[in-house]
């Protein structure tokens, strides 16, 4: 903790060794870094040496705000109308191409590792009045340790080698603890910096053209014989665990289980549990054993590319990651798989998503590739039909990664992925991660919604139709039970008296001002055809209405890495109350600071409710429960014995979720009363 330590409030050459004085204990104390510094060059980070290593291998992270100095030529162009940020960017690639290609030291080195793992973002500040052409040329910065406390300091260091050893340089210091009014006026002011909020400055990201010419500059210099990146690998070294990962008891048995099921089979890990860091514990168990191994990844959706690929960069794996365009990465990938299969090289990692996986230009050269390694994450989609078809029969060690991984209602599909990939040889459930404090405990409340008359006239004859249809075993009608099942399911989920309930339970509960909320919506209208609405729409409309401010998330793949890293921020920084979401956080989008969540969609698929409750259980600083509002649909009656049992046959499939959410909660005992009467009314207490 920064408190531990003891900070003067005034450091200078001289009299102060600043590098070690200063900035080695604060580094070795902080989880994140803020700075924002005069001059834009690969010697910033030159100076910290191995504590500013073990900060990042402890998960830390670096926000750099920096400048570059404009010429009186650039001053003229933006005069006339040239955009200021594309000069800024020629700039930076100025700089780039002349000070990389002199020679690449351990600044450009670890500048060029963090660019490359995300653990650095940069950003580009220029004057707002561009006369004199100036730079942005003060020097601030901030370090924030896991329990609030942070460091403020300003002075006249820029942080390079040349400055630290050579100049006269002094700084000042103010600690959140003793100086906190000085502190917070720093971090507002490098905060507006940051959110482009700043009346001083333009500020602009640092573009992923700039970003990856520095990377391939670094990777040409090794290449060529230079010093090798921190945790990097050679091309026929074998990848490693990193030093501050510490592989649990339960990770080596999930590995030994594997093993001794000659390499098949699927880890059923409840999410939080590590299952990534498992699968990669037990590759590097396989390449350990085998001199030549191809391993390809299969993630369901893009954003689990980057971060698979970003974890990976931790264990000395680097991915050839091929999704979208083909034109991207077939050339590589060819590239690769000749140098393996000319043995040239050991070994070759691919990611790819499902959709690229079962693609001609995919499966054509990965399906002749020998010693293949196939791990699949979320493996529950691989029992797809549409995927069966694609299953690589040259994948001598299949691994499947899922925290549910059985198919809802697909025996067919749930069989064909056990066939092909192994059966269930390691489980960790999500009662033993609660246990262990992998995860957040949490208190669940059902609120009980009653379909109306109409919806459930609706719901009583959409089953007679079904029921009928289901007495004759004949294919044809498939499409046709597929479509009533469909709209029955549309009644359930889109249920109007959802909003009037989640009114109801903010007011009730005086949650209208709370933040850290999540809203799990349907991907469903609610009300009748005349009046409907997007469930999504609607629900941001009620909160909005009681003066939450919310913002919404909806698509699966659309949101750039740029754009779920900000959800996260204004949600964790309570810049907003909550987020509005559909399906899209139900697989691989962790936002851990959420406390609250109204699970609004009803689904009966045990796949994405426990998806959407693991979600909520992440651990996050200062979170020592979760709560989970969970929105049961109800019948509104009955007149006929009929109707009695096709509204028990639903409450029974209703029910298996409450059961499964009450079971764990810390108000286990107080969860049935809200339900205690339909319950009785339906005999279903034994459920």
């Amino acid at each position: 903790m920064l408190r531990d330590k003891d900070f003067l409030e005034e450091y200078k050459t001289g009299i102060n060794n600043i590098v070690n004085e200063f900035y080695k204990p604060a580094f070795s104390e902080s989880y994140e870094y803020w700075r924002a510094v005069g001059y834009f060059r690969s010697s910033s980070l030159e100076a910290f040496g191995k504590t500013l290593q073990n900060f990042l291998s402890s998960g830390g992270k670096i926000r750099l705000i920096t400048s570059v100095e404009l010429t009186e030529k650039d001053s003229v162009a933006i005069e006339k109308g040239s955009s200021k940020k594309i000069i800024c960017e020629d700039r930076i690639n100025y700089i780039i191409e002349n000070e990389f290609r002199e020679g690449i030291g351990d600044g450009i080195s670890r500048l060029t590792e963090l660019l490359r793992i995300g653990r650095l973002e940069i950003k580009i500040a220029i004057p707002k009045n561009t006369k004199g052409y100036g730079i942005y040329h003060e020097k601030v910065g901030l370090f924030f340790d896991d329990n609030n406390n942070y460091i403020a300091f300003s002075g006249s260091a820029n942080e390079t080698t040349n400055a630290f050893e050579n100049n006269f340089e002094s700084i000042d210091v103010f600690t959140s603890w003793e100086d906190s009014s000085r502190a917070l006026n720093k971090k507002n002011h490098f905060e507006t910096l940051w959110d482009n909020t700043n009346l001083g400055c333009d500020i602009y990201n640092f573009s992923e053209a700039s970003k990856q010419k520095i990377i391939r500059y670094a990777k040409d210099y090794n290449d060529s014989g230079g010093k090798e990146r921190m945790n990097t690998q050679s091309i026929n070294k074998l990848p490693a665990l990193p030093e501050w990962i510490d592989i649990r008891d339960y990770q080596k048995e999930a590995y030994g289980e594997w093993k001794n099921n000659n390499y098949h089979g699927i880890l059923s890990m409840a999410t939080g549990t590590g299952k990534t860091i498992t699968a990669f514990n037990a590759l590097i168990n396989l390449l350990q054993e085998e001199e030549y191994l191809a391993t390809v990844v299969v993630v369901p959706y893009q954003h689990l590319v980057t971060q698979w690929a970003e974890e990976a960069s931790e264990f000395g794996i680097t991915f050839i990651k091929c999704y979208q365009s083909s034109k991207k990465w077939s050339a590589p990938l060819l590239d690769a798989i000749t140098s393996y299969t000319y043995k040239e090289q050991k070994n070759i990692f691919i990611i790819t998503t499902t959709s690229t996986y079962i693609s001609p230009k995919f499966q054509d050269p990965i399906s002749k590739l020998k010693n293949l390694c196939l791990i699949v994450d979320e493996a529950h989609n691989f029992g797809a039909s549409k995927i069966q078809k694609f299953y690589l029969p040259n994948a001598n060690f299949r691994l499947g990664l899922s925290a549910t991984p059985d198919r809802y209602m697909d025996e067919e599909g749930t069989s064909a992925m056990f066939n092909y990939l192994g059966k269930i040889i390691y489980n960790f459930s999500l009662a033993k991660a609660i246990e262990m404090k992998m995860l957040t405990p949490y208190k669940y409340y059902p609120v009980l919604v009653h379909l109306t008359e109409r919806e459930q006239s609706e719901y009583i004859e959409l089953s007679r139709k079904i029921s009928k249809i289901s007495m004759f075993n004949d294919d044809s009608n498939d499409e046709i039970l597929k479509t009533l099942l469909m709209k029955r399911a549309k009644i359930i989920s889109g249920a109007e008296n959802k909003i009037l309930a989640l009114k109801e339970t903010l007011i009730t509960n005086k949650l209208e001002d709370s933040s850290f909320n999540l809203f799990y919506c349907a991907a469903k209208t609610t009300g009748d055809e005349d009046n409907a609405m997007r469930m999504v729409e609607e629900v941001q409309l009620l909160v909005e209405s009681l003066g939450m401010n919310v913002e919404n998330f909806t698509a699966m793949d659309s949101p750039s890495q740029e754009e779920r890293s900000n959800l996260i921020t204004h949600i964790k920084k309570q810049y907003i109350n909550g987020l509005v979401a559909i399906r899209c956080l139900d697989e691989g989008v962790d936002i851990p600071d959420v406390r609250r969540a109204f699970i609004l969609s009803s689904s009966s698929n045990p796949k994405e409710f426990i998806q959407r409750r693991g979600r909520v259980l992440r651990k996050a600083k200062n979170k020592e429960f979760a709560e989970i509002y969970d929105f049961l649909v109800v019948p509104y009656g009955y007149n006929t014995d009929e109707e009695y049992k096709a509204n028990k046959k639903y409450l029974e499939k209703e029910l298996i979720r409450y059961r499964e959410f009450a079971d764990l909660a810390l108000n286990k005992a107080d969860c049935e009363e809200p339900l205690i009467n339909i319950m009785s009314e339906y005999h279903l207490l034994h459920i």
